[in-house]
């Protein structure tokens, strides 16, 4: 019973998984300064940022505070359509 307990857990220890965790403050501003911007060159700018901030706290990919942030300095955050992974920090100008 132990030797299937313990190749049970090794099983699911080499599972790759991933965080759910939500994009806080000093991760959002690094990536919206430091990010890779190719993504944002290809998409045209909304004309409210709002919705996109919405929809990211929405379904936790981003905190209260990192929401505030965004809409207080212009950078909205752009999700993947499928995964709901934030693939990019774009600003309005």
């Amino acid at each position: 019973m132990k030797l299937k307990s313990a190749l049970l857990l090794g099983a699911l220890w080499m599972i790759p998984f991933k965080s759910l965790a939500a994009m806080d403050l000093p991760q959002y501003k690094h990536q919206a300064l430091y990010g890779d911007k190719s993504r944002c060159e290809s998409i045209r700018p909304p004309v409210r940022i709002g919705p996109y901030i919405d929809y990211a706290l929405h379904i936790g990919a981003i905190t209260e505070r990192a929401a505030n942030w965004g809409r207080a300095n212009g950078y909205y955050p752009v999700t993947d359509m499928f995964s709901n992974d934030i693939i990019a920090i774009c600003r309005v100008f």
